[in-house]
This record gives structure tokens, sequence and C-alpha cells, in this order.
């Protein structure tokens, strides 16, 4: 009578991507250690039903994406692009406002405080 425990060796096969190291755990379900040939992540357990159903796939996030380094030179380069692109913005800006035309009935933004001497306020209870 054959055991209905056994479990086939799956050590050094490679399944979905993933090759199996051994055995991680066999208790409560029989568990293999993997480690990923594409991106080369190890430790990664699945268990011996998702390894033979082949649902098993790699556990990280950065699995088959391409790796991008960011060198400093490029990285002081986009500080220095946003001042760059600042410094014209506002360039671009103060030449709008300098072209705009303004209208003769503008006041000025500023009325200096003789200007509103002889209007009572409704605040003032000086005089009542």
């Amino acid at each position: 009578m054959a055991n209905q425990n056994a479990f086939e060796s799956l050590t050094g096969k490679i399944i979905n991507g993933l090759q199996i190291n051994g055995i991680a755990r066999r208790l409560p379900e029989l568990a293999w250690e993997t480690r990923c040939t594409k991106c080369g992540t190890t430790g990664q357990t699945h268990t011996h039903k998702q390894l033979k159903n082949g649902s098993a796939t790699c556990k990280s996030s950065s699995c088959g994406k391409p790796i991008q380094r960011e060198t400093s030179r490029q990285a002081i380069g986009a500080v220095d692009g946003v001042r760059v692109r600042d410094v014209e913005e506002r360039r671009r800006f103060e030449q709008s406002q300098a072209n705009s035309p303004k209208r003769a009935s503008e006041q000025p933004a500023y009325l200096p405080p003789e200007c509103f001497r002889r209007i009572p306020s409704p605040f003032d209870t000086r005089g009542r």
C-alpha cells in the first residue's frame, strides 16, 4: 500500500521561474524554500500544492522590472532643471505684467492714512 503522505521531491527543479532549494517546513503543510531565477530573490516559501498546480510566483514587487539607477549627476541636473524652470516662469510672468496695458482708472494699491481722516468709523466710540 502506498503512503498517502509521501511527496515528490522538488529540490533543484525550476517551476514558474522559481528554483526550489529545499524544504522550508513540513507542518501545517509542506512548503519549499525557493529562489527567483529572474530577480534572484531568495527566502520565499511556497507550498507543495502551489508549486505543483503552477500558481506559485515570485513575491517580490520589483521582479521583472528593469533596474534604473540614477547617478548623482542626473539627480543634480534634475534639481538644476527645476531652478531654471522657476526662473524662466518668473521672467515670463514679469514680462507679461510689464506688457499688459494699465487702465487709467486704476487706483494705487496703497492709500495713505490721510485719505481716511475725515471718514467716521462705525467702530470709533470716542466722539459719541
